[in-house]
């Protein structure tokens, strides 16, 4: 069982520069998949997976943009997923709609302008520790703890 929990966190400049700097990263790469899935999709009718979408961009960047080096691996791999996710629920639309089916308005995934979260797996990227919590690429946050995490 999956379990989400949101806390108030106080960062300073560098790391508040830090983050801006992953979430643009991470908004570049659910941009560049977009975009490479819609081409294919438009070219020659074949739909690429998030295995292949995963192997072809995130190793792309990693090995070609630097500031890609601070960024968690699974994180990128999840934003690559976040974006089959939105695929997939559009797909999932489009054949029921076919099919008279749904009633439900859902669009196609769009270009992001912004990103305002990153998903990181606890252990992974992220670890708490005398109340404070560590993410890799900006170290340790303080953070207001009004909940005991389990």
């Amino acid at each position: 069982m999956k379990k989400t929990v949101q806390f108030r966190v106080y960062l300073s400049k560098r790391q508040k520069k830090l983050l801006d700097l992953q979430l643009e990263c991470h908004k570049e790469l659910y941009n560049a998949v977009l975009k490479d899935a819609t081409e294919s999709y438009k070219k020659d009718k074949t739909s690429l997976g998030e295995f292949t979408l995963i192997k072809k961009w995130v190793n792309y960047y990693r090995q070609n943009d630097v500031r890609f080096v601070g960024c968690n691996y699974s994180s990128l791999q999840q934003t690559v997923r976040r974006f089959g996710k939105a695929r997939s629920k559009f797909l999932k639309h489009l054949s029921q709609k076919k099919k008279g089916i749904s009633s439900e308005k859902v669009g196609e995934p769009r270009f992001k302008h912004r990103f305002n979260s990153i998903e990181y797996c606890f252990g992974d990227g992220m670890s708490l520790k005398n109340g404070k919590i560590r993410v890799q690429g900006l170290g340790f946050l303080k953070l207001k703890l009004h909940t005991e995490i389990p």
